[in-house]
């Protein structure tokens, strides 16, 4: 875990001390990329192995258990929050976004350009890519057209090191790092931090109501806090030291999926969390996705002024990520 959260941390300090390179800017494409292959990969592991085949829909169901689970510590988390720390207002100083982020596209168009059909495909295309090249290393190892065994070697190590050398160029680099951080207010930050624990809370629950997964492992499944394809990568490697490559892939399997389905009960809920929990509770149920994928329907639903708490929700739920899931891996 310390390599991995070092390398984090070097490629935050070398995206700050390079952030106007211009080349620097295709740290986040680079991001999506890696993330395509290391899946692609995952799915190819699983489709190798006819045991996790044949126990794709006991997984499945797994996934809704945890996703539900998550959904709701998160939101109970946050409406505690908004009952004891806020009245209408959010705390935290303005924060206007730079004209070019996609904070200011979410919050000046909603969901920016285009309606209908493009509207909807641009807030899904992120998950329908995630979910096709996860599919296709799955037909992949099934049909033995693979070159290799992504299970032997440790190419699939080398590829996360440098993913999350990306990431953390990506977050270092980012022109909205100093306003983000300028917003912040003490207050402010209780929101994502309930809203971790609320999930961590309700994840360590679904270990009584399933079999085979024990305590640390649907904890490091709920700390993927919606970003799905991170956590599983990291669960899929951190894992197969201690419960073998069969087992460590079921389990990311079950945080991919799991991850994915809290994302899209978020966009399709959001209005009725907002009007029935409160503007926090479609932030707290988004989890790291607060900050691109479901901001605009969290604006939407809940008003422009809760832009720097949906930000700064987004941006601590992201980070707390390569730290809990590798945490509670090893553990």
């Amino acid at each position: 875990m310390f390599h991995i959260l070092l390398t984090m941390f070097a490629g935050i300090g070398a995206g700050y001390v390079c952030r106007r390179v211009k080349a620097i800017s295709y740290s986040g494409k680079g991001v999506t990329v890696i993330v395509w292959i290391m899946l692609f990969m995952l799915g190819a592991e699983i489709g190798m192995d006819r045991n996790i085949v044949g126990n794709l829909s006991g997984l499945g169901l797994q996934s809704i258990l945890f996703a539900v689970a998550g959904v709701a510590g998160s939101v109970l988390a946050a409406v505690a929050v908004q009952k004891v720390l806020f009245s209408t207002e959010v705390p935290g100083k303005a924060y206007v976004p730079h004209e070019d982020s996609p904070y200011h596209a979410a919050e000046a168009g909603k969901t920016g350009a285009g309606d209908g059909i493009l509207k909807r495909f641009r807030m899904f295309g992120g998950t329908i890519a995630v979910l096709a090249f996860f599919a296709a290393g799955c037909i992949a190892g099934l049909t033995g057209i693979m070159p290799f065994d992504p299970r032997e070697g440790n190419v699939t190590v080398y590829i996360l090191y440098v993913l999350m050398l990306l990431v953390g160029v990506s977050i270092g680099s980012n022109p909205e790092l100093k306003k983000i951080l300028k917003s912040i207010t003490p207050t402010l930050l209780v929101l994502p931090l309930a809203s971790i624990a609320g999930t961590l809370l309700f994840s360590a629950a679904v270990s009584l109501a399933v079999s085979g997964w024990g305590l640390t492992d649907c904890l490091a499944v709920g700390s993927g806090m919606g970003y799905y394809s991170l956590s599983s990568i990291l669960i899929s490697q951190y894992k197969e030291a201690s419960i073998g490559a069969q087992l460590a892939a079921e389990l990311g399997t079950v945080a991919l999926l799991a991850n994915i389905f809290r994302e899209l009960f978020t966009l399709v809920s959001a209005p009725v969390l907002a009007r029935k929990f409160g503007p926090f509770a479609p932030i707290a149920s988004a989890g790291a996705t607060a900050m691109d994928v479901c901001l605009p329907v969290i604006l939407k639903n809940t008003g422009d002024r809760m832009l720097p708490a949906a930000v700064i929700s987004g941006v601590i739920s992201d980070f707390s990520v390569p730290l809990l899931v590798p945490l509670f891996c090893s553990l």
